[in-house]
Order: C-alpha cells, then structure tokens, then sequence
C-alpha cells in the first residue's frame, strides 16, 4: 500500500527531494540533477564576475554594479550551502550532529564556507578582493566534482587513467625540462653574472630569463649582452 504521506508537502518529504536533488550520491537519474546544474551556472557566473572584476576599466565603467552582483551571489552561495547542510542528514553517512560535523569539515564543504566568508567581508567590511577572488576561483574546483556525476565522468576517468600509466614518462619529462632550465641559468650566471648582476647575479635571477626565453619567444626585458 502506497503511504499516504509521499506526495504530500511535509518538510521530511520536500527535504527528501531537496537531497535527491543537491546530493551527488543521491541522485538517481543520468547526468548531473536539474538543481546542480544551476548550481553549476552560477559557480561559473561568478567566476566570469570575478575575473571582470579584476579589470579596472570595467569596474570603473560601471561603479557599483559588481558589488550589487557579489550581493547575489554572496545570498546564492549562502542559501545553498545552508540547504545542502539541512538536508545532509539524508545521507546515512552524515546523520545526526556528528555527521554533519564530518560533512562541514569536507575539503569542499571548507572551501566554500571560506569563499562565502571571504566573499561577505568584501561586502561588509570592504576588504580588499583578491583573496576572495582566487577562493571563487578555486569553487572551480566544484564544477569537476560536479562534472563526474555527468557525461564527462568516461573522459574524466580516461585522462586520470592515461596520466596514471605514463606517469614515469611524464616525471622524467618535467625532470629533463628542470635540468635545461637549470643549466642554461647556471651557465648565464657565469657568463653575465658580473656584467649584470641585477639579471644574472645569481641561478635563481637567471632562471628568469631561462624559464621566458625556452617556454616563449622571451619577454625583451632581461638579454644577455
């Protein structure tokens, strides 16, 4: 016999759909669940706020429009923090207070309760951006544990599995890319070292130009003479 209560709006049954929703583990349909999908937007609107915001022309253009969107996005983040720590409990993992208290101290849960934080301090109190920027920035980081819940979780897995399998390759790569680096400092020190001592003083100045000249085409602003 169906119980009676399932389809009525009680607050145990609209948190059960809520976790079924917001819960990764939870979800029981293909891809990623029609709420973290707008989860997923938003992370990355405030990514693109935040990288705009980092340009001076723009933020003076149209003084105060980014603090209004870091408004909303501060009351966005904080509601679906809140909620998904109300409907936690759903999860037999993370029942009761003890539970939840392991689900908070997550590496993810940590991340974005310092975001949010970080990002109502630059309200209220004006603080200066920048590390509220690189923490909204690094809610990146939510999108891929979003993103193996959906179509891209076989090409997630294939590239964790190449990188597995050729990962001595690819450590001795970066080791033979490291001695270059280091060879060709050491040896404009001893070449330039006296004749430019503020570019080529010491290996670590001259990994400088190392690093430009053999990564890119070189920057001009350091050249041996």
């Amino acid at each position: 016999m169906e119980d009676g209560n399932e389809g009525r709006w009680t607050t145990a049954n609209l948190r059960r759909r809520i976790h079924g929703n917001i819960d990764t583990e939870a979800w029981q349909g293909e891809g990623i669940s029609p709420l973290n999908k707008v989860i997923l937007w938003i992370v990355l609107a405030s990514v693109v706020s935040s990288i705009l915001d980092s340009e001076p022309l723009i933020r003076n253009a149209v003084p105060g429009l980014f603090l209004a969107i870091n408004l909303l996005f501060a009351v966005l983040f904080t509601l679906e923090y809140g909620l998904r720590f109300w409907v936690i409990g759903e999860n037999p993992r993370y029942r009761g207070l003890r539970g939840k208290i392991i689900y908070a101290v997550r590496p993810f849960c940590l991340l974005d309760i310092i975001a949010i934080l970080a990002l109502w301090a630059d309200i209220i109190f004006a603080v200066p951006g920048f590390y509220g920027v690189v923490l909204r920035l690094a809610r990146l980081l939510r999108v891929v544990s979003l993103a193996r819940q959906s179509k891209w979780a076989m090409a997630i897995g294939l590239l964790h599995r190449s990188l597995i399998a050729r990962r001595y390759e690819l450590a001795l790569s970066a080791l033979l890319a490291l001695a270059v680096l280091l060879g060709s400092a050491t040896a404009l020190f001893l070449v330039e070292g006296e004749t430019q001592p503020a570019a080529f003083g010491s290996i670590p100045r001259a990994l400088w130009w190392a690093m430009a000249t053999l990564t890119t085409v070189g920057y001009g602003d350091v050249y041996p003479v």
